[in-house]
Formats: C-alpha cells, sequence, structure tokens
C-alpha cells in the first residue's frame, strides 16, 4: 500500500509548528534540522503518512516514538512490518507492508545533465538511458535502482551494483535477486517500488492534509 501527500500544499495551508505537534519529540527535533520550509513540510508529512498507515492497520500511533534507526540512518519500526518513505519536490510518499523488505523512491522529473550521471548506471543502463532524447529512461533507471538500494539498506554507493533488468528483474552484484521493481505515476512525480514479494501494481491513496491534521483525533 501507498500513501502519497502533497507537502506544497501543507506549506500554503498550515504552519510547520502545528504539523510538529503531531509528531513525537524525536521527530520534531529532526524536522527543526531543515531550514527550507518545503524540506520540513516534506519530513513531517512523511512521518504523519506513517502514522496514518499504522491506523489504517490498526496499530497506534505511538508506535512512532518507538522508531528505530540502522546504521545507515534508515528509520523501521521494531516487528516484520516494513515501510519506506520518500519525497521529491513536493510528492512525499509512504509505502508500506506487512512484511519486507521494501523500498520507494519518488522523483519530480527536473532538467538535468544527464552526463554528470554517467558514473551511477551499468553499461547497459547507460546504452538505454543515451538512446532516449527525453529523460524517461533516466528516470525509470534512476527511481528503480534507488528503490532497490532502499529495500536492500544500502547507500548510493552502490549505484553500480544494481542492475534493473527487463520484466521487473533485479541483479545485485552480477546475481539476479529475489527483488522486483513494478514503475508507476505519483501526481507529478515518476516513482518505483521495490519489494521481495510477488510483485503486482500496488494499491496508492492520496490522503488529503485534513485526514493528517486529524490523525489520533
Amino acid at each position: 500500500m501507498i500513501f502519497w501527500a502533497d507537502a506544497t500544499r501543507s506549506v500554503k495551508k498550515v504552519s510547520i509548528e502545528a504539523l510538529l505537534s503531531l509528531l513525537p519529540a524525536e521527530a520534531q527535533l529532526r524536522a527543526k534540522r531543515y531550514r527550507q520550509p518545503l524540506d520540513a513540510h516534506q519530513f513531517v508529512l512523511g512521518r504523519l503518512l506513517l502514522g496514518y498507515a499504522l491506523q489504517q492497520e490498526g496499530r497506534a500511533l505511538r508506535e512512532l516514538q518507538d522508531l528505530q534507526y540502522e546504521a545507515a540512518g534508515k528509520p523501521y519500526l521494531k516487528g516484520d512490518a516494513a515501510f519506506s518513505i520518500a519525497h521529491s519536490r513536493g510528492v512525499v510518499a509512504c509505502a508500506w507492508a506487512r512484511t519486507g523488505p521494501l523500498g520507494l523512491d519518488v522523483e519530480v522529473p527536473r532538467s538535468i545533465d544527464r552526463q554528470h550521471f554517467r558514473h551511477c548506471f551499468t553499461d547497459l543502463e547507460w546504452a538505454a538511458i543515451q538512446a532516449d532524447a527525453s529523460l524517461t529512461t533516466f528516470y525509470h533507471y534512476w527511481t528503480a535502482k534507488e528503490a532497490v538500494l532502499k529495500a536492500q539498506g544500502w547507500g548510493l554507493g552502490h549505484l553500480q551494483a544494481v542492475q534493473i533488468e527487463a520484466q521487473q528483474g533485479v541483479s545485485l552484484e552480477g546475481t539476479i535477486s529475489q527483488l522486483a521493481w513494478h514503475a508507476f505515476a505519483l501526481g507529478a512525480a515518476r516513482a518505483c517500488l521495490c519489494t521481495a514479494q510477488p510483485m503486482v501494481p500496488p494499491v496508492i491513496q492520496a490522503v488529503e492534509l485534513e485526514a493528517l491534521l486529524h490523525l489520533g483525533a
């Protein structure tokens, strides 16, 4: 299940202080590190979408207080449930599953010099990117690779170790893995979900800001 929201709307409609009041103290401190309003709103909405997912599963919102962090900084919940939060230029999303691994990436396309990213792709991926005059193929591979990295708990230094295959396949360090990917649109964004579960189109729900403001009410 994927829940998503529009942070550009929250910036216009509600103060960051009002949103912070809905989060545990630890998350409030993390949010205050962001200097740009949109960045802070994206972080907070990501956590609120996780809270929304918890409630949809019949779990308690207070579980947000129990987030743990891996050495690389990736947050997780105790138990089998998995989640992945991503955001880009106002589009914020949270993927939720009862078991992991799980990785989500979201990117709102923008004009870039693709040559700066050559080192991020394998030769096969780069050939496909170069054959497309638009940036469609670039973002297809980029979001898929990022989603795989998140599912694996790997950092960006492992981009070359991930090969995106046809028919939703993934190779890791030259070996076909059990991971699978699914690409889709999310508002203005290109998105990709990676999981080890049988891949079917994910259920996507847009969550209104008002619903997030009334979490726990």
